[in-house]
C-alpha cells in the first residue's frame, strides 16, 4: 500500500541516497577527464617534442583533477540537499540551489502529465525522479531522488489534486 502524503505537506526534502549518488556521478565525470589528460600525456611527448616530461606533468593533472572531483562532488552533494519541494493547497513548490536560487510555483490545474523517471542506477539505488509536466515547458518541475514509495504516493497526490483543480471539484482531499 502506498502511503499517503497530507495536503499541505511539511516541505520535503530529497534522499541522502539521491545526494551521494548525485555526488560521485559528479566526481566520476572528472575521472573521465583525468583518464583523457593521461592519455593526452603519454602521447602529447611526441607532438611536442623532448622538452615535454611525461613524469612531471602526469602528478600535476592528478593533483588538479583529484581537487576539482573533491570540490566538485562537495557542492553537488550540499546544491542536492538544498533541493525541497512542497505539496502546497493550490501548487507545488519547488526550491533548490546555493548560489544561484530557483524557486517554482506550479499550480494543480495546470499539471498535464504527472510520471515517474528513473535510470539504470538510479533503479539499483532505489531512487525515482517525480516528473511535473505543464502546457509551458519553463515551469516544469522534477523533483529528483526520491524513494519508490515516496514518488509514487508524490505521483498519486499531484496527479488526485491536478484533476480535481481541473474539474473545479472539491479540493479538500
Amino acid at each position: 500500500m502506498t502511503p499517503s502524503i497530507p495536503i499541505p505537506s511539511p516541505w520535503m526534502t530529497m534522499s541522502m541516497t539521491y545526494r551521494v549518488s548525485a555526488a560521485l556521478r559528479a566526481a566520476l565525470s572528472w575521472f573521465f577527464l583525468a583518464a583523457l589528460a593521461a592519455v593526452f600525456a603519454i602521447v602529447a611527448p611526441s607532438f611536442l617534442g623532448t622538452g615535454f616530461s611525461y613524469v612531471t606533468f602526469a602528478p600535476l593533472v592528478a593533483c588538479a583533477v583529484s581537487v576539482l572531483a573533491l570540490g566538485t562532488a562537495t557542492m553537488t552533494f550540499v546544491s542536492a540537499g538544498r533541493i525541497r519541494y512542497q505539496l502546497g493547497e493550490d501548487e507545488i513548490q519547488y526550491e533548490a540551489g546555493i548560489l544561484s536560487r530557483t524557486a517554482v510555483s506550479l499550480p494543480y490545474d495546470r499539471i498535464q502529465t504527472v510520471s515517474i523517471t528513473s535510470g539504470l542506477v538510479d533503479r539499483l539505488l532505489g531512487i525515482n525522479h517525480v516528473v511535473c509536466q505543464s502546457a509551458a515547458d519553463q515551469s516544469n518541475i522534477t523533483l529528483p531522488g526520491l524513494r519508490t514509495d515516496q514518488a509514487e504516493a508524490t505521483r498519486q497526490a499531484v496527479a488526485e489534486r491536478s484533476r480535481l483543480s481541473r474539474r473545479g471539484g472539491n479540493r479538500d482531499l
